[in-house]
């Protein structure tokens, strides 16, 4: 039986980040069961803890946190921030998210897939809450091989 993954995009409104992210789990579908919920929220929490009190736990969470360079060109609001700063804000409430996943879950596997630019920083601010970051190429088979790596590696 295939390991259970639940793909989670944090906002799935870009169009070429949603057929980029297809094609990545078109590959990954090859080899794990990949059941997909559109938008990193509490609710990401409730159906994790409802799956595993009916004994249908995933094995592991993969989430995709898109980046967009011209959002913090065009935002007045983001464009001065720090990195640590711009990526805080951001990617705070998705960081508490998977933060609550972690203490309910501390077993479960997380694996982030991105295009952020900036990855030292972002690196800091999500690497408690997940065990693995992947970025993205622009190649949806090199992406789904990475990500399959990282997925291998921690479901041991």
């Amino acid at each position: 039986m295939n390991k259970r993954v639940l793909y989670v995009d944090k906002s799935p409104r870009d169009e070429w980040t949603a057929s980029m992210t297809n094609g990545v789990l078109l590959e990954l579908r090859k080899k794990y069961d990949v059941e997909i919920q559109n938008d990193l929220s509490t609710g990401t929490v409730w159906l994790l803890n409802k799956e595993a009190k009916e004994n249908r736990a995933y094995d592991a969470l993969l989430t995709h946190f898109p980046f967009n360079r011209e959002l913090r060109l065009g935002s007045p609001e983001l464009a001065g921030l720090s990195p640590r700063a711009f990526y805080e804000k951001l990617y705070g409430g998705s960081r508490s998210v998977l933060k609550s996943i972690k203490e309910y879950h501390p077993k479960m596997p997380i694996v982030l897939y991105t295009g952020a630019d900036n990855h030292a920083e972002m690196d800091r601010l999500l690497r408690e809450v997940t065990d693995s970051i992947v970025s993205k190429t622009g190649e949806p088979l090199e992406d789904a091989m990475k990500i399959g790596m990282a997925l291998e590696r921690l479901l041991v």
